[in-house]
């Protein structure tokens, strides 16, 4: 097996996932905002339409991501996690290489896909990461909204 392609291609798949996280940002934001401006006099639908949102952004993300890559999809979110798929790899490398190829293996993955999940690396997705603590503050408002409503 040529291990060092499939390092090369996961790790373009987690760079392309972190691109449409980005690319998508505004969507979410923008519905986050949206959103929010129901929590105070409709808090039940906001906190449908708040969960609906982060389903239908995973959805989109996943899609982007299966029409790129159909079949050779090795990490999609859903059924394999990014760090699932690093270990599945990890494991077959042990399993499939020769002690000499092991490390050198090893050493292209932590430098090619460990490294660009790490959370240092994920401040570089700043859109993202902005767009979704949004998304947290207008849930958790919605959530203090529907309490109050239900009391």
């Amino acid at each position: 097996m040529n291990f060092v392609n499939k390092i090369y291609e996961l790790a373009e798949q987690i760079d392309y996932h972190h691109k449409m996280l980005n690319h998508r940002a505004a969507w979410l934001l923008l519905s986050t905002v949206a959103v929010w401006s129901l929590s105070d006099n409709h808090p039940i639908p906001a906190i449908v339409a708040s969960i609906l949102i982060m389903g239908f952004y995973a959805v989109i993300i996943t899609n982007d991501l299966k029409a790129k890559y159909g079949d050779k999809l090795i990490a999609d979110g859903w059924k394999i996690h990014i760090k699932k798929a690093i270990k599945m790899l990890e494991a077959e490398i042990l399993e499939g290489c020769e002690e000499s190829e092991q490390q050198k293996l090893l050493d292209l993955l932590e430098e090619k896909c460990h490294s660009r999940i790490k959370f240092k690396n994920f401040l570089k997705h700043r859109p993202f990461l902005i767009a979704y603590v949004f998304w947290a503050w207008m849930f958790y408002e919605n959530l203090i909204a529907f309490l109050r409503y239900i009391k």
